[in-house]
């Protein structure tokens, strides 16, 4: 925690302008998208994907299939 206790002192000794600058850029960068979530278009497909599978129209894979594609071969 010592880095969050450095960075909590130097916000503290910024005037209230430079403050309030910091307080928007942090809100923009937590509320931008991150690499990690999943586009609405890859959500869309998801959920198609999954309703296929409940209507039966999509098995999905074996095991052995994954395993192949995974590993090259089945495991043991």
């Amino acid at each position: 925690m010592s880095n969050y206790t450095e960075i909590l002192s130097k916000i503290q000794t910024l005037n209230k302008t430079e403050k309030v600058s910091l307080f928007e850029e942090l809100k923009k960068q937590l509320y931008s998208p991150c690499d990690d979530e999943f586009s609405e278009e890859e959500l869309a497909e998801s959920e198609s994907e999954w309703q296929n599978y409940l209507r039966g129209k999509d098995t999905g894979k074996s095991v052995e299939e994954i395993e192949l594609e995974l590993f090259g071969g089945e495991l043991e």
